[in-house]
């Protein structure tokens, strides 16, 4: 069975992930990654200060990896971009999802 023929039972997370964003590309598998690892919620829902919070708290990880371990200025640099990036693909996939839906 390929990817594109799963059945996920109604309303499960999966289920929720695959409306989000259906197929097995690349890009359909990054945009269910970047949804959960910004702890968003249904697809319908678009949620800032969860995709802000879970930005704030890695980056503050990450503040406290750099005082502790490694003094690169680069590493917070990279983070804070990577979390930019995360955050943009996320809000791309929620409204192609609304434009589908429309």
């Amino acid at each position: 069975m390929s990817l594109d023929e799963r059945n996920f039972p109604a309303g499960s997370r999966q289920a929720e992930l695959e409306r989000l964003s259906p197929g097995s590309s690349l890009g359909a598998r990054l945009d269910r990654g970047v949804w959960m690892a910004l702890s968003q919620g249904p697809p319908e829902s678009w949620s800032w200060p969860r995709a802000l919070g879970t930005a704030a708290v890695s980056i503050a990880i990450g503040v406290v990896i750099f005082l502790a371990a490694y003094r690169e200025p680069a590493f917070l640099v990279g983070l804070a971009l990577a979390y930019a990036l995360v955050i943009g693909r996320a809000r791309g996939a929620h409204r192609r999802f609304l434009e589908r839906e429309g």
